[in-house]
């Protein structure tokens, strides 16, 4: 298990992390989502001991980072920025990686270039985003890792190589228990994938749960009603907290987290409210993160807000 306390980092006068706790399980897919300069790409570098925190700690299965040789050998960090050693071609690095870590498997690296059908004789640096993405997969893959650490790294793919990769992650989990943690802004592409997602918004931890429960724990509530409510009202009424809720007029759209038992109720639980309609609705992950960003301040406004022309 990967444990994070309390860790907050620092670039000048920015917290780009702020008390971050967390724990991943190993043996799956971590998703970790969120805003732009949500602090995704910082948590995973000091996961992979590129930044040490100016406080808490990362500690996997009871081992520290900083200076442990034998854990970051351990690790295959793919950045969204891939770099590579300033060698011609893919080969040449491959062998360089055999020399350099231990568990690196050079057949594996031959038999997932050629699935991937990666060129490994021209340039890497020369390639596309996408084709070098495709080679830093198949180098990390081929390391033979326990932890994976990528930073969208499924994003510069097209749709062929994401299959093909998450099929090659997919085995790693069934044949050696790699833990996998991933950042994407694709949602979708988490949802389908991942065991559990955190959610981190300026730093901070917003929202952390396995996908299941996240999915059957939190619904979505609209009401018509003919007096306005306040959130703190149609708590009460629901008898369950609100994770975002937005009133216009007298029209609220809301999300509770609620248990499923409790949903049947929640109806006759509002009844006291006198709602004029009532739709109660399960919720996509992405309309669930976009409603809980929004509840925490994050949004865009339109034109009109402002009273421009548009």
């Amino acid at each position: 298990m990967i444990a994070i306390t309390e860790v907050t980092k620092r670039f000048g006068d920015k917290e780009a992390l702020a008390g971050i706790t967390l724990e991943i399980p190993d043996g799956g897919i971590y998703g970790i989502v969120g805003s732009n300069g949500a602090g995704k790409s910082t948590l995973l570098r000091v996961l992979a001991g590129i930044h040490e925190p100016e406080s808490g700690a990362v500690r996997y299965d009871g081992a520290a980072v900083p200076d442990n040789t034998e854990l970051l050998g351990q690790m295959a960090y793919v950045s969204d920025n891939v770099w590579f050693p300033p060698f011609k071609n893919l080969r040449q690095i491959a062998k360089f990686y055999r020399r350099y870590y231990k568990s690196f498997s050079m057949e594996r690296f031959e038999d997932l270039v050629k699935r991937l059908g990666i060129d490994t004789e021209t340039e890497v640096r020369r390639g596309s985003r996408g084709m070098q993405k495709q080679a830093a997969m198949a180098l990390a893959i081929a390391k033979c890792p326990k932890y994976y650490l990528l930073d969208e790294t499924l994003d510069g793919l097209d749709i062929v190589m994401r299959d093909a990769v998450k099929e090659m992650l997919f085995d790693d989990l069934c044949e050696r228990q790699a833990t996998v943690i991933i950042t994407s802004h694709s949602l979708r592409e988490l949802e389908n994938m991942c065991d559990r997602l955190a959610l981190l918004h300026q730093g901070k931890l917003i929202l952390e749960s396995d996908v299941e429960s996240m999915k059957e724990s939190l619904v979505k509530l609209q009401l018509a009603l003919n007096e306005p409510v306040t959130k703190e009202q149609l708590e009460a009424a629901a008898g369950v907290p609100c994770v975002s809720f937005e009133r216009n007029s007298k029209t609220v759209t809301a999300v509770l987290r609620m248990e499923r038992a409790e949903q049947a109720e929640l109806e006759r639980r509002l009844a006291v409210l006198h709602p004029l309609m009532t739709e109660v609705a399960p919720l996509g992950l992405e309309e669930l993160f976009l409603s809980v960003m929004k509840a925490n301040g994050y949004s865009v406004e339109r034109p009109e807000e402002k009273g421009e022309a548009l």
